[in-house]
């Protein structure tokens, strides 16, 4: 028997959300700009050498970037939080196909990769908030692969009583010990190869607030090295 750790959802409360983008905005996106700041004040003194200031200009160029990345996560984070639920009943087999097409395409890799159970019950969701939830984690599973072997993610389905349950198994790098409290807290990364991925830390913390409008729960069980198992509960059709 598996032993699964509830993640807790945030509440979808209009307060919370507030904090989260006060946070972000007193903090992450200033820590984001002190170093175009910085390297502008060196470069407007004039007193770099001609390399120097192509470096300069390449870090300036690269904090723009990062500072693009959050206020782009920030918007979309906000779409969540703003979105009212349509809910309807959905075929979720579906869905997982075409959250899946488009992760192996943006990937670039085979459909091997990644295995889809035939047998998948229908649930009752908003197919956006639906597809935007499991892009996000089958898009993890996918992308925290050690760099010396291919991902391995494997999806299953199945009804209990009144809830679908959906599993994302990986074998990928897996979550540190004691940090599973911390799983879609905003602004966490939790390895240290997490700098080569793109992000700021925001879309878990999305997808769960996605979850959390859907009235689903998820649990997790994880270890260094070892992969992770994601299960997804949601409203059965």
């Amino acid at each position: 028997m598996i032993d699964l750790f509830e993640v807790s959802l945030p509440s979808g409360e209009s307060e919370e959300d507030l904090q989260l983008l006060r946070y972000a905005l007193t903090h992450n996106l200033k820590v984001s700009l002190r170093p175009i700041q910085g390297f502008g004040h060196y470069l407007d003194r004039g007193e770099v050498s001609s390399a120097q200031a192509g470096e300069l200009q390449r870090k300036m160029v690269q904090a723009g970037a990062d500072l693009e990345r959050q206020l782009d996560a920030l918007a979309d984070y906000a779409k969540i939080c703003l979105r009212p639920s349509r809910l309807e009943e959905l075929d979720l087999s579906w869905v997982l196909q075409s959250v899946v097409k488009q992760q192996l395409a943006r990937f670039h890799i085979g459909q091997k990769c990644v295995s889809l159970a035939e047998t998948i019950p229908p649930v009752v969701a908003d197919r956006g908030i639906l597809e935007l939830v499991f892009s996000e984690l089958i898009s993890n599973a996918l992308l925290f692969t050690p760099a010396h072997q291919l991902p391995c993610v494997k999806v299953t389905s199945r009804r209990q009583g009144d809830r679908v349950e959906t599993s994302i198994q990986d074998c990928g790098l897996g979550i540190p010990s004691g940090c599973l409290e911390l799983l879609g807290k905003p602004f966490q990364r939790f390895h240290s190869e997490a700098h080569l991925v793109p992000g700021v830390g925001l879309g878990l913390t999305r997808a769960l607030r996605g979850l959390a409008a859907l009235q689903g729960r998820l649990h997790c069980s994880s270890e260094t090295g070892q992969g992770s198992l994601l299960l997804v509960s949601l409203r059965a059709a």
